[in-house]
């Protein structure tokens, strides 16, 4: 939606650092209009502000093997997450999902 695109385009630019933000909006871009590079760019920009947010790293690494098909890089975003947060259910579960794509 493009109203919604150019609302979260305006809260990052007032807030360059705003986790939420720069999540939402690559969420958006990956959903609504397919600029799944755009979005990585996002999340990337997310990672640099804090390493260690659980949506950021979950979000990159989900970007990474679906659209990306980098599947080493995704492999290793997972682990960062797990082993920061290695009792988050949905980590695991998603993780659990890649490494059976990954078979495939």
């Amino acid at each position: 939606d493009a109203a919604a695109e150019k609302l979260l385009r305006q809260a990052v630019a007032i807030d360059q650092d705003h986790l939420q933000g720069l999540n939402c909006l690559a969420v958006l871009l990956e959903t609504a209009t397919g600029q799944f590079a755009e979005a990585e760019e996002c999340y990337r920009r997310a990672y640099d502000i804090d390493s260690t947010h659980l949506p950021t790293l979950s979000n990159l690494a989900h970007n990474l093997y679906a659209f990306k098909r980098d599947l080493d890089g995704a492999e290793s975003v997972f682990k960062r997450a797990l082993l920061l947060h290695p009792s988050h259910a949905p980590t695991l579960c998603n993780y659990a999902l890649f490494l059976q794509v990954g078979e495939e």
